[in-house]
């Protein structure tokens, strides 16, 4: 079965380019990361190595050695959501904010900020927020 069938089609161009790459490269090797399609339609996250290898008869063939990271990824994810959030709340934090308001910024979009100030949050945080969750 072709890779390109089973690569998450926003994925595609990435792959494409890193085989132009390494069919340039002097080694004629290249490493991506991209998504995957299983045969069940579930997406999971890879790192690939790609290698053009010379054949005895003059032709080239192209190995992909294909990693599953997913794992990884979502662990990444995870600590990422725990860093951007208030463990009591479930409400994102100032590194949630400021992260936001750099990709609205970048992003060339309107929006808008409000700012809550709840008395002595932090007390109140700092006693509730690690027994109740």
């Amino acid at each position: 079965m072709s890779a390109r069938r089973i690569t998450h089609p926003d994925d595609i161009v990435a792959v494409e380019a890193a085989r132009r790459a390494a069919a340039g490269s002097p080694r004629g090797q290249q490493r991506v990361e991209r998504r995957m399609l299983t045969a069940g339609g579930d997406v999971i996250d890879t790192k690939t190595s790609l290698t053009w290898i010379h054949m005895p008869g003059g032709g080239r063939m192209l190995l992909q050695q294909i990693s599953d990271i997913t794992a990884q990824r979502r662990a990444e994810r995870d600590l990422m959501a725990q860093a951007e959030t208030d463990s009591l709340t479930g409400i994102g934090n100032r590194l949630h904010l400021v992260r936001t308001i750099d990709e609205f910024g970048r992003a060339g979009e309107a929006f808008g900020v409000v700012f809550l100030d709840v008395d002595s949050f932090k007390s109140i945080n700092d006693a509730r927020g690690t027994r109740h969750r």
